[in-house]
């Protein structure tokens, strides 16, 4: 298959002309250029995301790279047209999760890609800060900007945590490796954010539901299951206001009563290790 830089180096290719590539991909595929965020492939190695802004993701995605194990793209670069701004990292030669179904997987296809998951949530609870939400910048949606602030001082301890562990994220590579894609929505929270957001995702209409429990039971694994009560008022927040990235009247109680407050706990040590 060809692509619009081809096999050429991205070392000599100009900002304009990675620009260009992308958007000419994107027109041959009868994509929106104004549509965010969008994924292209702009070279046989190399993919270009286009979103509003990419800086909370690069700084996401550099701070696991740097500190964890976990499998993700390297980032080559980031651009901007004025508009819109893109990231261009290397591309994963692989298999989404989303392109065959969860349930039609072999048993050991399964605990395969569970044991990776399983590590990767490991390494990241390690990482660790007393600063809620992404490295750099702020969340994406109202409901995030306000539980950010709930959250401070609230607890001694906040891990990295994905934040939107769907299968079209997650790619197998051909040695069998998982690697972890967009990072734009996660950051430093406790785990019951992850876990109220997989309960959530469990009630929705035509759910992925086998693949979200599986999950579900992954992510207890690793951090036990969470203060019932914070999760509780999360998944109340969660519904009111359909979904994570809603909540517009909850910055600062705007039109309306806003959530109930979350409870503390301690976090620390609470991640398992494995054999």
């Amino acid at each position: 298959m060809a692509y619009p830089e081809g096999e050429r180096d991205l070392k000599d290719i100009t900002d304009d002309k990675l620009i260009g590539a992308w958007k000419l991909e994107a027109l041959g595929r009868g994509i929106c250029t104004n549509d965010r965020p969008h994924v292209v492939k702009v070279t046989s190695t190399a993919i270009m995301k286009m979103d509003i802004s990419v800086e909370a993701e690069v700084a996401n995605m550099e701070e696991v790279l740097k500190k964890s194990y976990v499998r993700l793209p390297r980032v080559y670069r980031t651009l901007s047209d004025g508009q819109s701004e893109y990231i261009v990292m290397e591309y994963i030669d692989g298999e989404r999760l989303d392109h065959i179904k969860w349930e039609t997987r072999t048993e050991r296809e399964r605990q395969h890609i569970k044991n990776e998951i399983k590590q990767a949530l490991i390494s990241l609870a390690r990482l660790c800060s007393t600063v809620p939400g992404p490295v750099k910048n702020t969340a994406r949606g109202r409901l995030f900007k306000w539980l950010e602030g709930s959250l401070i001082g609230a607890f001694d301890q906040l891990v990295m945590c994905h934040m939107d562990l769907n299968p079209r994220n997650l790619i197998l590579d051909k040695a069998g490796h998982l690697f972890f894609l967009d990072w734009a929505h996660a950051g430093y929270y406790p785990p019951e954010f992850q876990e109220a957001l997989l309960l959530y995702d469990i009630r929705l209409p035509h759910s992925k539901c086998a693949w979200t429990q599986d999950l579900l039971a992954v992510h207890r694994e690793v951090h036990g299951v969470g203060n019932s009560d914070v999760v509780a008022k999360l998944l109340r927040i969660l519904e009111n206001n359909n979904g994570p990235r809603g909540g517009s009247h909850l910055l600062n109680g705007e039109q309306g009563i806003g959530p109930p407050p979350l409870i503390p706990r301690k976090l620390e040590g609470h991640a398992k290790e494995t054999a």
